[in-house]
């Protein structure tokens, strides 16, 4: 029993190893406020519509702004100065 138990184990963990894996992209990324280790990002998801919406940009060191957004990946700016982005729940 423990034998297979052991062998059991073992089979899993290659078997995870060899899984394919594939690189994460920006298109890949969810809607609203994402980041990688140096930039920040707001991804707008308007299903085809071309809408566009106004958020609001959490920074460090300045004010809160507002900024108007298309579909797709918009740039914030650097980790460094931005915490967070949300949708405010008007178009522009």
């Amino acid at each position: 029993m423990r034998y297979a138990v052991r062998s059991l184990l073992v089979t899993a963990a290659v078997a995870a190893c060899t899984l394919p894996i594939t690189p994460t992209s920006a298109a890949a990324q969810a809607c609203g406020y994402w980041q990688t280790s140096a930039d920040a990002y707001y991804t707008h998801c308007d299903n085809g519509s071309g809408s566009r919406v106004i958020i609001n940009v959490d920074t460090v060191w300045a004010s809160d702004y507002e900024k108007c957004v298309g579909p797709g990946d918009t740039h914030l700016g650097s980790t460094s100065d931005v915490r967070g982005a949300w949708y405010v729940g008007r178009t522009c």
